[in-house]
């Protein structure tokens, strides 16, 4: 077996970009504490919440696929490392749906219960890594342990090592700095424990798309809701009260459909990338999935912001509810653009690579059309309607917009259903070219 990948080239891409983003968000966080007197804003906040949600699902689905290529003590260690960034993950969406009561969080037994838990996920994603390796590399396995255990204790033997530490920035930077030294271990031990080719999986590749084009129909039936619930609200006798309270619950019911909607698209296009399907570039795959998960992380940071606001009243922090609501609203949307220009991407390299001509000209025309679509959606909302003179001109521009974003959602729902019927479609022979013979 001498010629079994190994190393770095076999680290599951889910893997690698979950492992680059946190030590790339951390080392932003640490400079920024470092930098800034004030050393928390709504951006850092939910930037970190998106790098969360993001960054725990690859790794989730990255060493699951980890675990499906390995047999033995490899897969099994995998396995427990999965459980461990599940459970991360699993802390990370019940905090934050926890923020709509504020004051569940007075109860110490609830917070110390929640130190525990991440404290056992961080534990079982380095310690499942170390026991894929143990047979292999034992002094590796131990040293990572150790270290791990060392900037990661246990909350009881951690207020030992570092409740002496009384400045709150200090404090901050070393906690920092530990968990750069905690990913860079996990890194290590991802190296050391890939090894082998992940096995195509053409049906689960192809679902993941259909996945991803039914997060998209989802947003397309929700916007026309929206819109034909308004219409009635709005052509109903005796408004008031009636239509506030409607038009409140169409916000919060279309901030939640787009949180989920965000989360389909990048576990589908993620599961595709997973399946390892013959020609079809998992990289592009991968970041595309980062960033629609790091969208809906985002978003469901902002959920109970959006509840509060709409429905009581209050600050958290020191900030309004209102600045977390704003956060982002220019970044989030270019980042949803990417997402769907690397999916386009992929789909037509792989049509290219199959020779399939129908496919790749619809990836080449959809993609284009998807990106200027959306680019004019939001033109529209952040620069040509604050700058309307009329109702009238206002009311134009927003169906404009609506239009224009309700256009691109659809054009990426079926170039994703495409994309997973090529999947499924076994691949043609290769075209031959006829070589006159040489005189």
């Amino acid at each position: 077996m001498s010629d079994e990948v190994k190393g770095f080239r076999a680290v599951p891409p889910a893997l690698v970009i979950a492992l680059a983003g946190w030590f790339g968000f951390l080392g932003f966080r640490l400079a920024y504490i470092l930098g800034k007197s004030e050393m928390w804003s709504p951006r850092l906040g939910l930037a970190g919440d998106g790098v969360s949600m993001a960054c725990y699902t690859l790794a989730l689905l990255g060493t699951l696929e980890l675990a499906r290529r390995s047999a033995g003590q490899l897969s099994k260690g995998a396995k427990i490392a999965a459980v461990g960034f599940a459970l991360g993950l699993a802390l990370e969406i019940v905090t934050t749906l926890m923020n709509f009561d504020l004051h569940i969080w007075e109860k110490k037994w609830l917070r110390d219960g929640f130190q525990y838990a991440y404290w056992l996920a961080g534990v079982l994603s380095v310690g499942g890594l170390a026991w894929a390796i143990w047979k292999e590399n034992r002094v590796l396995a131990i040293v990572g342990l150790v270290v791990a255990v060392f900037i990661d204790p246990p909350p009881f033997l951690g207020d030992a090592l570092f409740g002496g530490v009384k400045d709150f920035k200090l404090a901050l930077s070393i906690d920092g700095a530990l968990r750069i030294v905690r990913v860079t271990v996990m890194s290590i031990l991802a190296i050391a424990a890939s090894r082998g080719i992940t096995p195509m999986d053409r049906p689960a590749g192809a679902e993941g798309l259909r996945l991803a084009a039914r997060g998209m129909w989802l947003r397309v039936l929700v916007a026309c809701s929206i819109v034909l619930l308004s219409l009635m609200a709005m052509g109903a006798r005796g408004g008031g009260e009636g239509l506030f309270k409607m038009l409140r619950f169409m916000m919060m019911a279309g901030a939640c459909a787009t949180t989920i909607a965000f989360a389909m698209f990048g576990v589908g296009v993620a599961r595709t990338a997973k399946a390892s399907i013959a020609d079809l570039p998992r990289y592009p795959l991968v970041l595309s999935a980062a960033a629609s998960l790091w969208c809906c992380g985002v978003e469901l940071s902002k959920l109970p912001y959006i509840y509060r606001m709409l429905y009581k009243s209050g600050d958290y922090g020191g900030y309004r509810d209102n600045d977390y609501m704003l956060a982002f609203t220019l970044a989030e949307p270019f980042v949803a653009i990417v997402a769907v220009a690397l999916v386009a991407i992929a789909i037509g390299k792989f049509a290219s690579e199959r020779t399939t001509i129908a496919l790749q000209s619809e990836a080449q025309g959809k993609g284009i059309g998807i990106v200027f679509m959306m680019l004019a959606s939001l033109a529209i909302q952040n620069w040509m309607i604050p700058k309307a003179q009329s109702q009238g001109s206002v009311m134009m521009l927003m169906m404009l917009a609506a239009v224009a974003g309700l256009i691109a959602v659809v054009m990426i729902a079926k170039l994703c259903a495409g994309g997973a019927e090529e999947i499924e479609r076994e691949p043609g022979l290769p075209i031959a070219s006829v070589i006159p013979p040489s005189s």
